[in-house]
């Protein structure tokens, strides 16, 4: 038994529920047969006692839960806790890194990485695999949906950095161009702009023009997936190192499990979401303003072609 203190909480589920079904509905993404052997193991106790995992709930019923039940501790490399209250916890995650787990990669995820600490806080919001920045997640079913409101109804305002390659020309710039499934693309979760497409609306402004490449702050209007990234190249300008939307397409990552996996440490492009701004859910009247740096890759990138050295258009290490 670990040193960490037992994680206890008031039952609020349904009367009359059984017991592993409610631990997998709100401590995932652990299976409900994993959470049985948990409550047979004596990791789960209901007001004080073992119990069985087919135990029926009641409210008021206090449940208590074993640190060692999260499982072993996922890696925490990459995740750097940003900004903690009572009401929601954010995170910086690196590129490379999942918000939630897909099909192998279940422990070095962002969720992975939050329930060790927080269980049972959920993300309020995705970010792609490969863009590093901010991950904004609630720790009571209240602030989720509060947050959640705030994206659904436009009040969250994002900003990224995106270094691209050439120059888009003037200052600024909006693409409002509708986006969807590609439908002759090898890979299967690439989008494009097309005709049918959900509206989508991406701004653009110049941060700084650098040999062969630009520095954009961009603000998505919209939250499609792969938006920024699909309305930049459409434009005449993918991100730098995008391998998916750029010109050098690498199906094999995309469609080979064996390789994503031992290839994504060598994968990222130059995209971070830097800064969210939300009404905050527990305190009316207040904002609530996040705001994580550019990652040590992106910067030490930036500094190469500043310098204009010899294969700038290589992406240090991290």
């Amino acid at each position: 038994m670990s040193g960490q203190e037992w994680y206890e909480f008031a039952y609020e589920g349904t009367d009359g529920l059984r017991l592993d079904y409610y631990l997998r509905a709100r401590f995932r993404p652990f299976s409900r047969s994993v959470w049985s052997r948990r409550v047979a193991d004596g990791l789960v106790l209901v007001n004080g006692r073992q119990v069985p995992p087919a135990r029926r709930m009641h409210p008021g019923d206090r449940l208590a839960i074993a640190p060692e039940a999260a499982g072993p501790p996922p890696a925490t490399g990459g995740i750097e806790v940003v900004y903690e209250d009572e009401a929601v916890v954010a995170v910086c995650k690196a590129s490379g890194i999942l918000v939630h787990p897909v099909r192998l990669m279940t422990r070095d995820t962002v969720l992975g990485f939050l329930s060790e600490r927080w269980p049972g806080i959920l993300p309020c919001h995705r970010l792609d695999k490969l863009t590093s920045g901010l991950v904004l997640a609630a720790k009571d079913l209240k602030a989720r949906r509060a947050v959640q409101e705030c994206f659904e109804t436009g009040a969250v305002e994002k900003e990224y950095l995106a270094l691209v390659e050439g120059d888009p020309g003037g200052e600024e710039g909006r693409v409002d161009a509708p986006i969807g499934r590609d439908p002759a693309s090898a890979v299967r979760i690439r989008m494009c702009v097309r005709e049918g497409g959900d509206a989508c609306v991406t701004g653009w402004r110049v941060l700084e023009r650098l040999p062969g490449h630009t520095l954009l702050s961009v603000v998505p209007e919209t939250g499609r997936k792969h938006q920024i990234r699909v309305h930049l190249a459409h434009a005449g300008h993918p991100i730098h190192g995008d391998f998916l939307y750029g010109a050098d397409l690498d199906v094999d990552y995309f469609e080979n499990k064996a390789v994503n996996l031992t290839r994504d440490h060598e994968r990222w492009i130059a995209l971070h979401a830097l800064a969210l701004s939300l009404p905050h859910p527990a305190r009316p009247g207040e904002t609530l303003r996040l705001r994580a740096e550019a990652p040590a890759r992106l910067r030490e990138l930036l500094d190469a072609l500043r310098a204009g050295c010899d294969g700038c258009d290589k992406a240090p290490r991290q």
